[in-house]
């Protein structure tokens, strides 16, 4: 992985998609971002670092991922109850990248960023899934889990990195 980890240092462009927020049995849209995002990626001590511009953003330490497979549709998976008729659907799904790559996306190196930030005194849980499509796209998901007055609440959406 480290002739990878290589290509990817610079800086990118991230553009948030639409996903959904669930809280208890409520679904509910999210909008795309309504700006991309810009920030770098860093090596420090071989390990990669995303590194946004912004000082509201917070940087996300990476992982390999080699053990677990990924799998995903242009449907979201939605906890039992929930109901996600007003919930936008994945433009690309692990079909889609494995045509555009030629491969399958579990033969693509993933990566896996966690971290955590406190907003408006809720601490939220962010969870940043990366599928390298080639040195200068990125395919990925984020997650934010989070307790909003008392409910739990989590936050899925796609986002797509590129030069």
């Amino acid at each position: 992985m480290e002739p990878v980890a290589a290509q990817l240092e610079g800086r990118w462009t991230t553009t948030f998609n639409p996903g959904y927020v669930v809280m208890g049995s409520m679904v509910m849209p999210h909008p795309a971002a309504p700006s991309p995002e810009t920030g770098r990626m860093e090596r420090t001590g071989g390990e990669l670092t995303i590194v946004p511009d912004s000082p509201d953003g917070i940087a996300l330490p990476l992982e390999w991922e080699t053990e677990v497979n990924w799998s995903f549709d242009r449907a979201p998976r939605l906890p039992d109850g929930a109901s996600g008729a007003n919930v936008p659907e994945l433009a690309v799904d692990d079909e889609d990248l494995s045509v555009i790559a030629g491969c399958s996306v579990n033969e693509l190196p993933r990566l896996v960023g966690t971290g955590s930030a406190t907003m408006d005194g809720v601490t939220l849980a962010f969870t940043t899934r990366m599928i390298v499509v080639n040195p200068d796209l990125i395919f990925g998901f984020q997650q934010v889990d989070g307790v909003v007055r008392g409910q739990s609440m989590v936050e899925r959406r796609s986002f797509v990195m590129s030069r």
